[in-house]
Formats: structure tokens, sequence, C-alpha cells
């Protein structure tokens, strides 16, 4: 269970980092946060929230250790992305679905699943968050980025307008192949137990 738990977690870290680095040289002039705390009521203590990834339009990319909105004259994030799982999905789809819709009023907010490969967004109309419908190849389209997003094998890939992926660095991409190899061992030690068990 251990072994799965700290797998599951470098998974998450490693997905996150793919979709950060592929954006980031897409979106320079835009700030790419993610892993870093949002800092968005001057209450004591300050309240803050650390969504996955998100992206504020028009921001200077430069690296900050916190985005803090009350120094960035308001401006909250444009898009936000949260990995879910088992523990965070009801938090991810109820209380920061809330903040982010009522107080943030972040345009698209986009939700990926890697347990069931599901990826789901809402786009701000009015005041609620409608559901972002999939095109003809199953992405699921960001208006504010042009971007869309997909999943396969596995793992979720951002696609331009003709879904062509973004590209991520080789090191992470035999990072990557090298995780998706160790799942595929682990399965398959599993399955030899499992049989050996009926044996």
């Amino acid at each position: 269970m251990k072994r799965s738990l700290s797998a599951e977690i470098e998974r998450h870290t490693l997905q996150s980092r793919m979709l950060l680095e592929a954006l980031r040289a897409y979106l320079p002039g835009a700030y790419v946060g993610g892993q870093n705390s949002i800092y968005y009521q001057q209450t004591k203590p300050p309240r803050f929230v650390a969504p996955d990834l998100y992206v504020v339009l028009g921001r200077s990319p430069d690296a900050r250790p916190c985005y803090v909105v009350w120094e960035e004259e308001q401006k909250f994030p444009d898009f936000i992305l949260e990995i879910t799982s088992a523990d965070t999905e009801h938090q991810d789809r109820g209380r920061k679905l809330i903040l982010y819709r009522d107080v943030f009023r972040t345009s698209e907010y986009f939700l990926y699943a890697p347990g069931i490969s599901r990826v789901s967004g809402f786009r701000l109309q009015d005041n609620d968050y409608v559901s972002i419908l999939p095109n003809e190849r199953g992405e699921i389209f960001s208006q504010r980025l042009g971007l869309g997003l997909k999943c396969e094998g596995g793992w979720l890939h951002w696609v331009d307008e003709n879904g062509h992926k973004l590209a991520v660095s080789a090191h992470m991409d035999a990072e990557q192949r090298a995780l998706e190899a160790e799942r595929k061992l682990q399965e398959a030690l599993a399955e030899l137990e499992r049989l050996r068990g009926n044996g």
C-alpha cells in the first residue's frame, strides 16, 4: 500500500510539472503558477489556497514564491486546474469550486481525475460555472488559453487547436516513460502474485 501511495504522489507531481512546463513555454507573457500559494484575503492570518496549476494572464512570468492578489492589483487567476484524488475530489468539486467561482471569479476551472483518466471543465457564465463539452476528438478546450486538454495513455496533455500535443522536455518525457514502465511492472507482479495464490 505504501509503494502504491508513493507511486501515486510521484505520478501526481510529474503530471503537474509536465503541464506547468509546457504551458510556461506556450504562454511567455503570462504568470503560470503551481504548487505555490495564492494569498487572496488580507485577514489575520491571510487566507490562501494552493491550486495544482493556475494562469494569470497579463502578469509578469517572473517566478514568485507565492502569488499575492492585493500586490497584483487584485488580479485573480483566469484559469485553474486541480488534479483530484479520492481524498481531495469532494473539496475540489465543493469548497474550492465555490471559492474559485464566487470569490476569485476565475473564468475557467478544470479538474483532472488521473485514477479514471477523466478531465472536466467549467466556464463562468453570469454567476455560475457551466460544463464545457468535449470536441469531436474528446478534447476539452479553454477559451482563455486557446488550448485543450486530452487524456492519452493515462496522462493529461495540452493540445493546440489542431489536436497536436505541446512539447515537454526530453528529461521529463524520459521520467514519464520510466514511471509508466514501473507502473506496468507493478501491475504484472501483482497479477503474477494473484495467479500464484489461485494455484
